[in-house]
């Protein structure tokens, strides 16, 4: 079986429109594929297009069927699917995500929606800085890695590399695991 790599982002919110953004659960989350072409071309044994928008697409977590924070104006267990909710969001690196108090299933803001954002917000124009910036705080920003290929603890400032305009991974994200951050 051949694999296809998809660079983007994970959504979480929409800035231009916060209250009207996606709702992350315990299985499913919004992807914005850096190619929507790539999303288009793979195959799809139902036949039918890919639910693709300029937002992104849909992501179903692949061997996880969490409870539902909300399903047909109702939910399940709620602790329950709040509590697979806040680990997903953890594990992919969103931290401090706060919830509307009317709205509990939108994103009102979170600390880590994408590292640039960040980084970019306090001023800086191009990435030259990006690595120091990492660097700086190992508990929010650089978090610890396992290189599976080594067999050793790394940070994610050992694995990125970042120029001008452009970041890359110089490890594929297979080959390293992201320890997440206890809270």
């Amino acid at each position: 079986m051949t694999y296809t790599l998809l660079t983007g982002e994970f959504v979480i919110r929409y800035p231009d429109l916060p209250r009207g953004g996606p709702e992350p659960d315990g299985d499913t989350i919004k992807f914005a594929p850096d190619s929507p072409a790539l999303v288009e071309g793979l195959p799809r044994l139902s036949g039918h297009s890919p639910d693709l928008t300029p937002r992104g697409i849909s992501v179903r977590l692949e061997a996880i069927d969490a409870l539902e924070t909300h399903f047909a104006e109702t939910h399940q267990e709620l602790a329950g699917a709040d509590a697979a909710r806040d680990e997903g969001l953890s594990r992919l690196g969103f931290t401090g995500v706060v919830f509307w108090p009317d709205l509990p299933n939108k994103i009102e803001s979170a600390d880590q929606d994408r590292r640039l954002v960040p980084y970019l917000a306090t001023g800086f124009e191009d990435l030259g800085d990006f690595d120091a910036w990492l660097r700086a705080d190992p508990a929010d920003r650089d978090d610890e890695l396992f290189l599976l290929d080594r067999l050793e603890r790394a940070n994610l400032h050992d694995v990125v590399e970042a120029e001008g305009d452009g970041v890359r991974l110089t490890v594929w994200p297979e080959d390293f695991i992201i320890r997440p951050r206890r809270l």
